[in-house]
């Protein structure tokens, strides 16, 4: 207990001597040591006006769990040409939350910077030095692993529990995409007791099955959608398109059919075989490798860090590879809502949904929706945004698990 009081003098310290009110928004920023003492964490909290919540009530929060690398900025990416997308974080979303009296907290994984917050007033996509430079923190990353993912998820509830006005009987959470993966490990540890668990784009399947099949099957399966179409042939340029759609770069895909200006069917299958191929390889190296290890990216002499070792060996390898989220939360008596979009880039939506409807027979309080046309953050094509009424959904279904 004292060594808990303790470190929670220092989230307080923390709180007191960074936080940067924003009147304007309703948004301010805080950085907070993590459990291990390895990093900081980059904490953003947004409050609702005072004049939408009853005078004497406190306030329900919606604590937001990021994905793979992702920041509190969701879908704002500093390198691309529209990095302007993406206002409140949340696509759309978190302005409805606040509009219907409910707080905030967001926070950038452990060795990332929020997108706005590392341009520093440029207006212009940045170049990968400056990105590197201002948006990454190599010496952080290091430490990332899913052990670490999740203790920074409880030391941001533990937070959000100790702000002030802020009701701590009602909370709830929304992860993206990854997200659900962790936090389902800490519900079910009993590490945090939210009111409700919310995913947009959550995997069901474990770690290894939904990383195998992004890896070795997606493109390809994606690609083979279009012979359907009684077409027998694709060319480059189709290929890159369908790619670029799928956030897959375009010249991995070329690169994968070689020099090929036309693919056939049989050109898919042998493709496939090599990525399964690469797949596997990939699997020896993540086994050899120690956890300290770390694999990186360099262009033009600047090195960034993608991912340690160990938390590569926790999605393929130990036994947190192959471990189904919700399976976790068998002792979790709050209501598990999963959001997909059938347009999702990343995973199999019918694979997953196949699984959910296996779990609710087990734990009837799973339930999930699949919206059409939208993609693996319920974005709309080139929108960029959640549709209105799907926000108003989600945001009517949080209202109604904080109020009862």
């Amino acid at each position: 207990m004292l060594s808990f009081l303790l470190r929670m003098g220092i989230v307080f310290f923390s709180l007191l001597a960074t936080g940067n009110a924003v009147s304007k928004d309703s948004v301010s920023e805080f950085h907070v040591a993590t459990l291990d003492g390895k990093a900081f964490l980059n904490v953003y909290v947004s409050m609702p006006r005072k004049e939408r919540v009853s005078a004497g009530t406190k306030i329900p929060v919606i604590v937001v769990v990021p994905g793979t690398k992702a920041t509190a900025d969701l879908y704002f990416n500093p390198l691309a040409p529209n990095f302007e997308q993406d206002e409140d974080g949340m696509l759309g979303l978190g302005s409805k939350l606040l509009a219907n009296g409910i707080a905030i907290v967001r926070f950038d994984t452990r060795g990332t910077v929020s997108g706005r917050r590392c341009m520093h007033g440029k207006t212009r996509a940045l170049n990968f030095s400056e990105f590197v430079t201002d948006c990454w923190n190599n010496p952080a990353r290091k430490t990332v692993d899913f052990e670490s993912l999740r203790q920074d998820i409880v030391t941001v509830y533990q937070l959000a529990m100790t702000l002030p006005d802020i009701d701590e009987k009602r909370m709830g959470v929304l992860a993206y995409s990854e997200g659900l993966l962790h936090v389902a490990n800490v519900t079910g540890r009993a590490l945090i007791h939210p009111r409700f668990i919310a995913a947009i784009g959550g995997p069901a399947e474990s770690p290894y099955k939904a990383g195998e099949r992004q890896m070795c099957a997606f493109i390809p399966d994606l690609l083979a959608e279009h012979f359907s179409k009684n077409m027998t042939t694709l060319n480059v340029s189709e290929m890159a398109a369908v790619a670029q759609k799928r956030n897959w770069k375009g010249q991995d895909v070329v690169d994968l059919f070689g020099a090929k200006s036309e693919i056939d069917a049989n050109d898919m299958i042998l493709a496939k075989e090599k990525l399964v191929t690469n797949f596997t390889n990939n699997l020896k190296v993540y086994s050899d490798v120690p956890r300290h290890a770390v694999f990186s990216e360099t262009r033009d002499g600047i090195n960034r860090v993608e991912s340690s070792a160990g938390y590569m060996k926790d999605f393929f390898i130990e036994k947190t590879a192959f471990v189904e989220p919700l399976s976790e939360l068998s002792g979790f008596a709050g209501p598990v809502e999963i959001f997909y979009g059938d347009n999702d880039q990343r995973l199999n939506v019918p694979i997953n949904v196949g699984i959910l409807e296996k779990e609710k027979l087990k734990n009837k309080h799973i339930h999930f929706n699949v919206y059409p046309h939208l993609g693996h953050g319920l974005e709309q094509e080139n929108q960029e945004t959640i549709p209105e009424n799907v926000a108003n959904q989600i945001v009517k279904k949080f209202h109604w698990f904080l109020s009862n």
